[in-house]
């Protein structure tokens, strides 16, 4: 519960203040950051610390702000801004994990012996 918990509410704010310093604020936004925040948790939940996991969550934040500005400009009509929550936090959990997987937890729940980046001496190369 750690895990999930903690980083919607870091998701959340990170979302929250950016809107606020736009000077607007929208329900539906924030909702979405709280979603933003659980998409990237999901797919690393057991192979990350609680740390981490908030840190990436408030990572996804403004991932989400970025996904959907992006979709705008591109012309993508989206009203709830699925894409941009699923898609982009979604291949930020991912991506997220090559760098702080521990690999104590890796090993528990895979048997393989491999981590995130920050967790290695070698980098890349384990």
């Amino acid at each position: 519960p750690v895990r999930t918990s903690h980083p919607v509410r870091s998701s959340r704010a990170v979302r929250t203040c950016v809107r606020l310093c736009a000077g607007t604020y929208d329900l539906r936004v924030c909702c979405n950051g709280v979603l933003s925040g659980l998409v990237t948790v999901t797919c690393m939940c057991g192979f990350v610390d609680p740390w981490a996991a908030v840190v990436c969550s408030g990572i996804a934040g403004a991932t989400y702000t970025g996904m959907s500005a992006l979709l705008l400009r591109c012309g993508i009509d989206d009203p709830l801004d699925s894409s941009a929550v699923h898609l982009g936090n979604g291949l930020l959990g991912s991506l997220m994990l090559a760098f702080v997987a521990k690999p104590e937890h890796v090993r528990a729940l895979t048997g393989s012996s491999c981590g995130g980046v920050l967790y290695s001496s070698t980098g890349w190369l384990q």
